[in-house]
Order: structure tokens, then sequence, then C-alpha cells
């Protein structure tokens, strides 16, 4: 008996939190690798990550309306409407290859972008289309009025943060827009020992 309490070995127990430390002090981070972003799900960012371009990249319409020169509409009003050539039909989305010279206005939905040579928008209300290549206009507008040329973001903002989780970059299974990619860090494998 007394030679079996000698050779019993006691194990020392570690509180929970000096335990944790132990742990934490004995990994080392894992490198980061290129994802796609349907693989990301629960990984974290390795870097930051930053948008390449300003959104948006161009001027667009606040309205829908007409894109024309201001200088073409200066003094419109009910009693003396201008009279504009409409050269094109611009719908949101869409870039348009006209550029809106002098006595010409391009039809322009909301959010579409303002073409090339016109400097203001006419809101919808203030025209009246006589046919499909004429309308008047009631109104005159100041330079830049009813365009929304502040940048949203600009580039280089930093859209995500170096460690934030990934979660959210994937919204549905198999999803992966434009073959978008993610650096994030490597998926780490915990072996736990159990001792009886």
């Amino acid at each position: 008996m007394a030679d079996l309490e000698e050779s019993t070995v006691l194990i020392e127990m570690k509180r929970v939190d000096e335990a944790s430390r132990v742990i934490l002090e004995s990994i080392n981070p894992l490198p980061s690798e290129e994802v796609e972003l349907s693989e990301a799900l629960d990984r974290v960012s390795a870097k930051d990550i930053c948008a390449p371009i300003d959104v948006p990249q161009l001027d667009n319409s606040a309205m829908d309306g007409y894109a024309v020169r201001a200088s073409d509409i200066c003094g419109a009003s009910r009693t003396a409407p201008r009279i504009l050539d409409v050269i094109d039909d611009i719908k949101a989305g869409y870039v348009t290859s006209r550029s809106v010279g002098k006595g010409q206005a391009a039809r322009i939905m909301t959010g579409a972008v303002v073409p090339q040579g016109a400097d203001t928008v006419v809101m919808v209300e203030k025209t009246e289309k006589m046919d499909r290549q004429k309308v008047k206009i009631f109104e005159e507008a100041a330079k830049a009025q009813n365009i929304l040329g502040m940048k949203i973001i600009e580039a280089s903002y930093v859209l995500l943060e170096l460690a934030t989780c990934l979660a959210w970059s994937v919204r549905r299974k198999g999803e992966n827009p434009g073959g978008a990619e993610a650096t994030a860090g490597r998926c780490s494998r915990l072996a736990v020992r159990f001792f009886v």
C-alpha cells in the first residue's frame, strides 16, 4: 500500500483563466490565404479591405427628368418655355455614349448617369413632352441642380477592418459575386486530450 502511495503522481489542477492564458500563449497565428467569398463564412479578415474605386464613379441624376445645358434654359417659364430636341432616353444603370449639345436634352431616369455636355437636370414635372423628339422646359435650373456628384464611398476607404468576422460575406450557400475573393485567416484545428 505504501509503495502504491509513493508511485502515485498528483496532477496539479489549474484555474480556467490560468489554463486559458497558458493555451493562448502557446498559440501562433496561422498564415492567411486567398479564398472565394463562398468559402469565407465564419473566417476572419487577415487585412483591411479597401474600396478600389469611388462609388459612384460618375455623376447621376437625383430624379426623373431631362438632362440639359443650363445655358439653354435660362429664363424659361410657363409663358416662355424653351423647346429642346430630345436625343436620348437614359434609363437607370445605363450609360449613354451620346453627348448633349446646344439646344438638346436627354430624357433621364433617377440614378442614371448624366450624359456628357449636360450640366443640370430639370425635373419631369417642370416639362411637357411635345413628341418623341421635342420637349418644352418651363423652368430654368442652375448648374449641377438635381445631380448627385458626391461620392458615397471614396477609393481607399476601409470597408472591412483587419480581424473582422466574415460571416456577412456569404448571403446564400454558394454565392460568389463576380468571382470575388477575400484574404482570410486559415482555419485552425483543435485537438482535445482527455486524461482518465
